[in-house]
């Protein structure tokens, strides 16, 4: 597994695109990542999100998968992946004359969907799954899943199937998207 390692000074001076409870995520403009780092208390999730680097049909569901370690000042403090070039749903839901046409995002919003059943027939359940952790790709005009640490393989189901689509649904409003879009 590849890993890139950098300074504490250096990541405090990369931008910042988002914060969570247990991480934050800094873009590298230098080497086109996003790099997830947990905070202390939180590192346990680290081996959760690696255990999907080798999970490469995931990526056929627009799933941003991690692709390795980031290590911060000699210690394993998180991971790497690519950027998503957009918006987070949430993002979507709350801001006005977006470059996006409602039939892209209605298109993108059908396929997420699609690809919502076959990760659930591949028997995973979206755990953490909300309008901060699914972004809308401007340039593949798609909805990808961002984050996978609290994903959790199950049996495959119906019910595992309908628990994760409910869980989508409740993540994207989209009469309200749509009032924002072109």
């Amino acid at each position: 597994m590849n890993t890139i390692c950098y300074s504490n000074d250096q990541i405090q001076h990369l931008e910042k695109l988002g914060k969570g409870d247990r991480s934050v995520v800094y873009k590298d403009p230098n080497r086109n990542k996003a790099l997830k780092i947990y905070k202390k208390n939180s590192l346990c999730f680290l081996d959760d999100a690696l255990r999907f680097v080798k999970k490469k049909q995931l990526e056929e569901y627009d799933v941003i998968i991690p692709q390795g370690i980031v290590c911060v000042d000699g210690v394993n403090k998180g991971y790497y992946s690519e950027i998503v070039n957009g918006y987070t749903i949430q993002y979507l839901e709350s801001h006005t004359a977006l470059p996006i046409r409602v039939s892209d995002f209605e298109k993108a919003y059908e396929r997420v969907h699609n690809n919502t059943v076959g990760i659930s027939q591949l028997g995973y359940q979206l755990w953490d799954l909300h309008e901060m952790n699914l972004m809308y790709d401007i340039d593949k005009k798609r909805i990808m899943f961002i984050d996978v640490d609290a994903w959790h393989k199950k049996r495959k189901s119906r019910k595992l199937e309908n628990r994760n689509l409910f869980e989508l649904e409740a993540s994207i409003d989209l009469v309200k998207i749509k009032k924002h879009l072109m």
